[in-house]
């Protein structure tokens, strides 16, 4: 098992990927949505499932039908449902404004990923869910809200209703399957749902330019290979409700790549956002017991490494 100070690490370092990759979102409104998403997740599963025996030594039996459900409905929602949503509402919103919006999911996943005791209700831990708020609030004051519509509102709510989908469905399967073999088999189950969903609403294909090219191969090497194994292996280590007050970081590195490449600009109270989150950072992963994530559902055990699909 990673030391807490790793797993933090990890997370941090998956939300500044985060915030990176959604201040280049702009880049790619004009290109094709579903295809250019499923080329991206396609690269990132190649490019994972090319690695898995070094990232994962461990031996790959089957996934069980249950274990495909869930890594289906993470990859839907959490990855799909996650960059088609930010693509549209780079349409209608800046960066800062769907940047302050994700922000707020340290504060959900302090309350939905927090422990559960015998099957109940999750109970929030006071210093998580201060820490979370406390992040949050930094959030909201370094972006001020942004610029964004009634539209651009709603989608970026859609994305971060995804990325918690994308943490707490995804949570139970770690200490099982290992944070790279969730991340290979979530990049290709993505993949697939949004290859279909180009053929069947008939996008029209075309060379990306240059600008599309690099940023779709970021966002496939970086933001989701990489990205993907740092965040879960963050979460297997902290639990979500910790590991989630990490993504204020997001926010912050999406407003400061988004400054530097013009797609969006600071304010004078980047300072003390970004002093507030890190606070409510620091404040919430720094409790004494790690939580052993999915050691609190209703899943029955099973081989502690599986990442074959058996036949459906």
């Amino acid at each position: 098992m990673i030391s807490t100070r790793s797993a933090v690490t990890s997370c941090v370092l998956a939300a500044v990927c985060l915030g990176a990759s959604i201040a280049v979102t702009p880049y790619i409104t004009d290109y094709p949505v579903f295809a250019g998403q499923a080329g991206r997740y396609g690269l990132a599963a190649v490019a994972l499932f090319a690695v898995l025996g070094q990232l994962d030594r461990r031996p790959h039996p089957r996934l069980t039908r249950a274990q495909v459900a869930r890594l289906a409905v993470a990859a839907a929602t959490g990855s799909a449902g996650f960059n088609v949503l930010l693509v549209a509402a780079s349409d209608h919103a800046d960066p800062a404004a769907i940047g302050a919006v994700v922000g707020t999911s340290p504060v959900v996943l302090a309350v939905l990923g927090a422990p559960r005791v015998g099957g109940r209700l999750p109970r929030p831990r006071p210093v998580v869910l201060g820490g979370a708020a406390l992040a949050s609030a930094g959030v909201v004051v370094l972006h001020g809200g942004g610029h964004t519509s009634t539209t651009g509102l709603l989608l970026a709510v859609g994305v971060l209703a995804c990325e918690v989908s994308f943490t707490l469905v995804a949570a139970p399967l770690l200490p099982v399957l290992g944070p790279a073999c969730v991340s290979a088999w979530s990049c290709a189950l993505a993949a697939g749902l949004l290859a279909t969903a180009s053929l069947v609403t008939g996008e029209q294909l075309r060379r990306p330019t240059s600008a599309e090219g690099s940023t779709l191969v970021y966002q496939g090497l970086i933001m989701t290979a990489v990205a993907f194994v740092l965040w879960y292996r963050g979460v297997n280590r902290l639990g979500p409700d910790r590991a989630g007050v990490t993504m204020a970081v997001a926010p912050l590195a999406a407003a400061g790549v988004a400054a530097a490449l013009g797609t969006g600009t600071l304010t004078g109270a980047t300072a003390a956002g970004a002093g507030l989150a890190a606070l409510g950072v620091v404040a919430a992963v720094r409790t004494r017991h790690p939580v052993v994530v999915g050691s609190d559902t209703d899943e029955a055990p099973v081989d502690p490494a599986a990442c074959v699909p058996e036949t459906m």
